[in-house]
């Protein structure tokens, strides 16, 4: 893939392609006015003492291609659905050093970093990492920070947000770490004060950890089960002896989503994890999965506790089923080791 040449590689905000069409008159007006609303921005970042960043649609769709700046930042940030990431590099913006993420909004995350962004995109297109629906690319817009060094520091700086937030599951090795996280930290600090409110901008908080959780009644209830004996730990398989978790005192409630599964559980203190009636569990293991587990859900079917569904990649759970911890239940959710308890995300 290589990029086009033409007036929109020569601007660093872009044009649309209609706003091509009104001519090297129209790229003036676009270019004034970008000129005064970086005035105005800039004169409302320095008075607030925070980083501002506006968004510059490539497209008239207000899901499509676009592009994140602030007037105080080297970095810029441009998102935009996978039929649409030709549109990004076609700025000159995403010439140089850029890290990016594939993401499947909002499971999964992939971070890589390149030097020639068009090139790596065309290998992903070619053999997909990661089921993704869209493409964040983060630049750096020139100076002394161009090379390997710039974009192996922004790749682990994506990545730590990413895991930091937990919000996702972030795909993929740890980055190897820059030279400039010992030779220019402060750097480093500016740039990920920067990119935090520009990726939000961009696609969400999906960076920043969740902060306060509005309840619902339901989940807020005091009482515990009042049939039968105190319950025993489970070291092992599973019981079937709560009908749902949401009456239990100091629960903690986790929601799963991973390529088609969802589920939703508890963590009961010693009682251990309970997996809510009605979740969707993956139909098929991967071959390296625990034995234990691959028992454990062949039990399962067995005793129609797991049903099919119309849809052949997923199986539904009928009852609510109690098992011995966070990691133990996401892998019988999903049908993998590579599931565990970071998995789940708090509710």
């Amino acid at each position: 893939m290589t990029c086009r040449s033409g007036a929109r590689r020569g601007s660093h905000f872009g044009t649309s392609a209609s706003q091509q069409s009104a001519g090297t008159a129209g790229a003036v007006i676009l270019h004034s006015r970008d000129r005064t609303m970086n005035t105005q921005i800039s004169a409302e970042a320095h008075a607030s003492g925070q980083p501002s960043s506006y968004v510059r649609h490539l497209t008239a769709d207000p899901a499509g291609a676009r592009i994140v700046l602030s007037p105080a930042s080297p970095l810029v940030v441009g998102v935009a659905p996978v039929g649409q990431v030709d549109i990004l590099l076609d700025q000159s913006l995403f010439e140089g050093a850029t890290a990016y993420m594939l993401v499947d909004w909002p499971h999964a995350v992939r971070v890589g970093e390149s030097l020639d962004m068009p090139a790596r995109w065309a290998d992903h297109r070619a053999a997909p990492p990661l089921a993704a629906d869209l493409v964040v690319i983060v630049a750096h817009l020139g100076g002394v920070y161009r090379g390997r060094d710039a974009t192996l520091a922004l790749q682990a700086m994506l990545d730590r947000l990413a895991r930091d937030a937990g919000r996702c599951d972030v795909v993929g090795a740890i980055p190897v770490a820059s030279t400039l996280a010992t030779t220019d930290p402060a750097v480093l600090a500016r740039w990920e004060m920067d990119v935090r409110p520009m990726l939000t901008a961009a696609i969400g908080p999906l960076f920043e950890r969740r902060g306060d959780v509005l309840q619902p009644i339901s989940r807020r209830s005091s009482g515990p089960p009042a049939d039968g004996s105190p319950l025993r730990p489970i070291g092992a398989g599973y019981a079937l002896d709560v009908a749902t978790a949401v009456t239990w005192p100091d629960a903690l409630h986790y929601r799963l989503e991973w390529r088609g599964a969802r589920a939703s559980a508890a963590a009961v203190g010693d009682v251990g994890v309970i997996v809510e009636a009605g979740a969707l569990v993956c139909a098929v293991e991967t071959a390296s999965v625990q034995p234990c587990i691959a028992r454990k859900r062949s039990k399962l079917l067995r005793e129609r506790i797991l049903v099919p569904t119309s849809d052949p990649h997923v199986l539904r759970l009928t009852r609510a089923v109690r098992l011995p911890s966070l990691t133990n239940a996401a892998r019988v959710v999903t049908g993998t080791n590579g599931a565990s308890a970071d998995a789940w995300r708090p509710t």
